[in-house]
């Protein structure tokens, strides 16, 4: 293990302690100094958040897209902040700052020993969204990250959901895992907006007028393990406070042609898109592979 591990290891757990301990109101004084710094120094994926913008909303002018970019930014580093200092709540408290509205809903419809895939996009706080959702739902989740360089801070990462019922498993593993837990009751947790690094499995889809590679994993496995698929659509209510609700995409997988899984969660992305399109993730370079309407002539 490198050294670098150990020291940042070591600034994470500081960071930690300090923000745990730190008041809300505090934590979002320095949250705006980090939005600051991340728009008018750092400038971090600016071009790619403004090319993305003007490819979903060609119609704002130039005004009105950097004040969705300085919005975003701050929302941004809230998500940041919140998601460490939310290491230091306990589930009840969390539940409070982040609500399901309809958290009975998946019981109601699938019955007492129900198994599906819970997916979302990285929009809102997606990593409470991500955490809390098992005890909204009231049954285990398994959640497919990728697991994060540093092995000592990734560890820590998997103590503190497992603490709250988030059981985080390396997307290397997923076909272990779906095999793993075939005969129990569990959900299993999938954020599947991101743009695949290769096309080759890709499936294809409408989103924004465009057409887009996306992740091939949650329609194969709803399909193969037949399994129901509810989407979670959150929103940040106010500072701090969230709420979301989940919407059934399918509860019969199977009878789905190739493609519709997908279609019907990237337009329900799209609609939460639109609706708050300052908390989503700007960021991704997630039209670099998109195939652009054509121009008329």
């Amino acid at each position: 293990m490198r050294l670098s591990h150990y020291f940042g290891y070591a600034a994470y757990r500081l960071l930690s302690a300090f923000l745990w301990v730190l008041p809300w109101k505090l934590v979002y004084l320095l949250s705006d100094v980090l939005a600051f710094l991340l728009y008018k120094i750092i400038g971090y994926r600016r071009k790619v958040m403004d090319g993305n913008i003007r490819l979903c909303f060609a119609d704002l002018t130039e005004a009105q897209r950097n004040k969705l970019i300085r919005e975003n930014y701050r929302h941004i580093a809230d998500v940041a902040l919140e998601s460490i200092k939310g290491g230091s709540l306990s589930q009840a408290a969390l539940l409070e700052r982040f609500r399901f509205t309809n958290g009975d809903v998946v019981r109601q419809v699938l019955g007492d020993q129900p198994r599906l895939i819970v997916c979302s996009a990285h929009l809102a706080n997606f990593e409470w969204g991500g955490t809390i959702v098992t005890a909204a739902i009231k049954i285990p989740m398994v959640g497919f990250y990728k697991s994060l360089r540093n092995s000592l801070i990734d560890a820590q990462v998997r103590r503190q959901r497992a603490i709250l019922g988030m059981t985080l498993v390396d997307v290397k593993k997923t076909k272990a895992t779906f095999e793993n837990y075939r005969d129990k009751s569990v959900g299993f947790g999938m954020i599947s907006d991101q743009g695949p690094s290769s096309t080759t499995k890709a499936i294809w889809v409408s989103f924004f007028g465009m057409e887009v590679p996306c992740l091939h994993g949650l329609e194969q496995y709803a399909h193969q393990e037949n399994l129901p698929v509810f989407y979670v659509s959150g929103q940040r209510d106010r500072r701090g406070f969230y709420s979301a609700t989940l919407l059934p995409i399918t509860t019969e997988p199977r009878t789905c042609p190739p493609g519709d899984i997908t279609q019907r969660f990237m337009a329900l992305v799209e609609a939460d898109v639109r609706r708050v399109p300052g908390q989503w993730l700007w960021t991704h370079r997630r039209f670099r592979k998109a195939r652009l309407p054509e121009e008329p002539e």
